[in-house]
């Protein structure tokens, strides 16, 4: 989910103050992190696995 409506997700959410910003987990995509907490409010049950490297090449820290 681009990392922009995962924040507007999160402050309509009431999970984050304003203007905490949300860890980008893919940079080409401009995904942003799925955290547990917004998976509970969100009631979703499945994770999504990440591979060893970015679409760059890049070593993805997750």
């Amino acid at each position: 989910m681009h990392v922009s409506f995962v924040y507007l997700l999160r402050q309509a959410l009431g999970l984050d103050a304003p203007g905490t910003p949300v860890k980008v987990v893919e940079p080409y995509q401009m995904l942003g992190e799925i955290a547990p907490d917004l998976m509970d409010a969100l009631g979703v049950e499945v994770v999504g696995l990440g591979g060893p490297r970015t679409m760059y090449g890049f070593k993805n820290e997750n």
